[in-house]
Formats: C-alpha cells, structure tokens, sequence
C-alpha cells in the first residue's frame, strides 16, 4: 500500500516546528528554499493517516553514524521506543534515485532499523533488512495491518506444502532421505501455495524445477543414485533453455553455456554442463546481490542444489548427504516469503528453542509423508 500521490500540506499546518506562519510570500521562498520539506511533511501526515503511526512515533532529523560522524535522518519511525523506519526525502523529482536509496540505506544501517525508504514525492522505494541484505519489498508495514489480499486457501496450502521441509531446517539431510525430501520441495514450490512469492522470473523459476525434477526422480524412483537416464537428460535440457533465456533478461552470463540437444557431445557432457550452470548462475547472483529479494533467494537456492548434484556427479552419482548450506537458502527463500507476505519469521539458527519447536512442529507431517510412500 505505497501512500497516495502526494499533495500539499498547509504550510501553516507543518509539524516538528516546521510551520510557516509567516506571510505567503516568506512561504513560498522558504518552500523555494527547502523545497523537500514539501515531500517530508507530505510523508509525515501519509505516515499518520494512511499507516496509522501515531505522531509520538514519528521523529526528525535524528543522527545517524555516518564513519566518523553523524548525519541527520529525516524521518525514522518508532516501533516500542526503537528507530524502527528510516525515510531520506527529495525534491519532487529528484534525479539521483539511486544515491537517494544509498544515502536511506546508510542511515538505516547506522541506526539498525529494519526498513529504509526513499521518496521524492513521485517514487516509494522501500528496503527490508533480512538475512543480512537490504531486500527490496513492496511498502512499509501499518500498524494494524498486514496481509490482505491473500486467501485463507493459499494459507491452507502453503503450510500445507512447506511443514515436511521445515523438518530440516539448519540440518543438513542424510543421502537416502535425499529424494523424498526434493519431492516435497518441488511439490511445495511449483504449485499453487507459490503464489505467496513475489514476482519472479518465470524461466528461472521453471529452470529450477527441472533441476528439482533431477534431484527427486521420477514418480516410484527409490534409488540411491542419480542416473544418467533419458528422463534425466531431457530435464537438463530444458533447465538448460529456461536458464538461458532466464540469464539474457537479465543480461549476465550465458556465454558458457550454449543450447544443446544432446548431452552425450563430448565436451558438453551431463557433469560438464552442471558444472558450467552453476558458474553462470553464480555470476548472476553477484549482480543482484544489492538488490536481493525472493528472485535472488530462489537463484542462490539453484545454485547450491546445483552444486550438490555437481559433487553428487563426481561421486558416480552417488546421492551424498545434503549439508546445512543448502537447507539454509530454502530457509533464506522462505523465511523472507514468510516476513513479506505474513510478518512472521522463522527461528534462526542460533534460537536452539525456536529450532526444536519448529522441529517439532514439523516432524509429525515429515514421518506421516514418508509412511504414506
């Protein structure tokens, strides 16, 4: 719910001791003078009425360390007495968006809120702090707020899918659990529970699948390796051709890698060419590592699994033991599907007694799954 197009706030009616109460023509030369103090008043009453924050909660101008010095914010909002918010504001059509976004960043780093946003009035940039990166996400919460929009059905479903994978959060899974636990990390990813996701790449997203496709087996496969099959190669070839066309949208790599119809060719082999997807993908990752968000998780989760089936290839196929690695980008992937669409967040890895109740949680729906098989 970015705030309404902006407009004017009587200047007589500025908060923090910015009211003009002086005559119209001292007005428009202050307003002249300063003119993004029109787009911060604008913010505050859009923070008041449209977000519900209360006018205790809202400060200005407060130091943020900046390397030696402080610097000040121009907005930060409170949530129970911490800078919870930072807004850097600009001149309606301000043109250095990105610096813009650099500077709120800086800020909100400085004083450890979880969101920074830029606007000049025109644009509403927000950034979320998860897993370490500045993520960028839709809006700010409200305080009464937050997830309309999404069906108690897609909830149904989505918990549904998800609860056997959180079995194995912050552990790494032993080989011959491998297969079952791919199965359901495919069914949980590619079905309609993923419409809690943002917007992502569709070729990215099904070149995923195909990989996963590798990783699980076809329907009734139990073995403990990964064979060289037609089923196999044919999904390498597809992820192939999704991942490429995924990595010319976005105009990195792709250059290792070419379109090939066969994997028997005797450069293009089936090790060779997961060796080359996941090089390319890691390029790609290292272009959006400022701008991370549910597109960058789900890549850096392809490209660990690629990994894993790589080391897995250089063993005879041998399915070996999936480490704690992997299993932390699903939980990355998820816990921000779960902070954006939801406002909840997983247990980290260092919460031993969140760790053991989301085990707990789990495990009765990850046994009751694999009785069923």
């Amino acid at each position: 719910m970015p705030p309404k197009p902006i407009y004017e706030i009587d200047p007589k009616t500025y908060l923090f001791g910015k009211s003009l109460s002086i005559s119209a023509e001292e007005a428009n030369n202050k307003r002249r003078k300063f003119p993004e103090e029109k787009v911060r008043q604008w913010t505050l009453f859009e923070l008041m009425t449209s977000y519900g924050y209360l006018i205790n909660d809202l400060k200005i101008e407060v130091p943020s360390k900046m390397g030696s010095g402080y610097h000040p914010a121009d907005i930060v909002v409170y949530q129970d007495h911490r800078p919870f918010i930072v807004i850097e504001c600009k001149k309606i059509g301000n043109n250095k968006t990105d610096e813009a976004i650099k500077q709120a960043i800086t800020y909100a780093t400085g004083l450890k809120t979880e969101f920074a946003v830029y606007t000049d009035g025109e644009n509403w940039i927000v950034r979320r702090f998860v897993s370490g990166f500045w993520v960028e996400v839709v809006d700010i919460p409200a305080t009464l707020n937050l997830n309309k929009g999404k069906t108690a059905l897609n909830l149904f479903l989505f918990i549904d899918k998800l609860k056997p994978l959180l079995f194995w959060t912050h552990k790494s899974i032993p080989a011959a659990k491998v297969r079952k636990y791919f199965s359901y990390f495919e069914d949980f990813i590619f079905t309609e529970s993923f419409n809690f996701l943002g917007e992502i790449n569709g070729n990215l997203l099904l070149g995923a699948q195909h990989i996963s496709k590798i990783m699980s087996g076809p329907v009734g496969e139990q073995g403990s390796k990964i064979i060289k099959n037609e089923y196999n190669n044919k999904n390498l070839l597809v992820a192939v051709s999704l991942l490429r066309k995924y990595m010319g949208e976005v105009g990195v790599g792709g250059a290792l890698v070419k379109d090939v119809e066969t994997v028997e060719d005797k450069y293009y082999t089936f090790e060779k060419i997961v060796e080359l997807l996941n090089i390319e993908l890691s390029a790609v990752a290292m272009n959006y590592i400022n701008t991370a968000g549910e597109e960058f998780f789900l890549l850096r989760l392809t490209i660990s699994v690629l990994r894993y089936l790589h080391e897995t290839l250089r063993h005879d196929g041998i399915l070996q033991d999936v480490s704690s690695s992997t299993t932390h980008e699903f939980y990355s992937l998820v816990n921000l599907i779960l902070i954006t669409q939801l406002n909840v967040e997983l247990p980290d890895v260092v919460n031993l007694d969140g760790v053991q109740a989301l085990e707990q949680f789990s495990s009765s729906m990850w046994f009751e799954k694999n009785q069923e098989n």
